[in-house]
């Protein structure tokens, strides 16, 4: 800050709390167009990158909805049920040709073909624990 926007700004604060003035020191700051340093958030990764309708985070140990399948797992500090695992659900779509990548463990859609079955850290499992499957 410049020494003459300091000035300014002491010069300001104190007339706003001298007795008789109803001016609020906010007020002022805003009068002089001073804006408070936006903090950035660190926590920044803990808010869904995904659209909610189509994908959601769900406890290991319930069940998966009909028509979803699990694409991804993770774990977390939080114990939000019996467990700390949590699975990353996505609605099966509809549509010919749509292609997705899902765990191993679980039934494949009806009217879906594997393409490819390989391994990734996403999962748990060490060989081939994932599946690349398209809508025929």
């Amino acid at each position: 800050m410049s020494k003459i926007t300091l000035t300014l700004l002491v010069l300001t604060v104190v007339t706003c709390f001298t007795p008789g003035n109803e001016v609020a020191a906010s007020d002022a700051l805003d009068a002089l167009g001073y804006r408070y340093p936006q903090r950035k958030s660190r926590w920044k990764n803990l808010r869904p990158h995904y659209d909610d309708r189509e994908k959601q985070v769900i406890p290991a140990d319930q069940p998966v909805p009909r028509g979803w399948v699990i694409v991804g797992h993770r774990r977390t500090l939080l114990q939000v049920s019996s467990t700390t695992h949590q699975l990353l659900i996505q609605k099966v779509p509809t549509r010919p040709g749509a292609e997705m990548t899902i765990w191993k463990c679980q039934p494949i859609p009806f009217g879906w073909a594997v393409i490819e079955e390989f391994a990734s850290k996403q999962f748990p499992g060490r060989k081939n624990n994932v599946l690349r499957i398209r809508k025929m």
